[in-house]
Formats: C-alpha cells, sequence, structure tokens
C-alpha cells in the first residue's frame, strides 16, 4: 500500500514561484548570501568599535593585508567543487 502525499494548492511547495531547478539553486544561495552580507555589515556599522575600521573602499586597503587574504583565500576556494582524493573513504 503506498503513502500519498497530502495535494498542497498550486504553487503551494513553491512559495508561488516557478520552479527554477539548478538556476534557482543558485540564485537563492546568492539571495541567502547577499542578504547576510547586508545584515552583518550593518550590524557592523552601528558597533563604536568596528565602525570606523569599516570601509568598502577598496582603495584604503592595506595592500600586504590583501596579499595575505588572497595568498590564503584563492588554495581554499579552490578545493571546494574538486574531486575527493582518491585516498578519501566513500561515502555511504
Amino acid at each position: 500500500m503506498r503513502r500519498r502525499r497530502p495535494q498542497l494548492g498550486p504553487g503551494a511547495r513553491h512559495l508561488g514561484l516557478p520552479r527554477l531547478g539548478l538556476p534557482g539553486i543558485g540564485v537563492a544561495t546568492s539571495a541567502v548570501h547577499l542578504l547576510s552580507f547586508l545584515a552583518l555589515y550593518a550590524a557592523a556599522r552601528r558597533d563604536p568599535v568596528l565602525a570606523p575600521r569599516l570601509s568598502l573602499n577598496a582603495a584604503r586597503a592595506d595592500a600586504a593585508t590583501v596579499r595575505t587574504l588572497v595568498g590564503l583565500g584563492v588554495p581554499i576556494a579552490a578545493t571546494y567543487g574538486s574531486p575527493r582524493p582518491a585516498s578519501s573513504p566513500s561515502p555511504r
């Protein structure tokens, strides 16, 4: 005997949005990251200690600090999406 899913109204499973598939995953992920950035930026702007140090002006950035961060960040970012090493156990 198969269990049936409860019938929902049109669009109920998608909050009224059309199915977007894989591009929708990218749009949703980007939107969440943007909203998270804006919320954290707004919170930091209200903090009396962080606000004077916070700037989105790239010209004010310290070149040595930027080089260090890029040197750390690029190799880490390159590991995302890379194939699993042969020595790692396979997922069950």
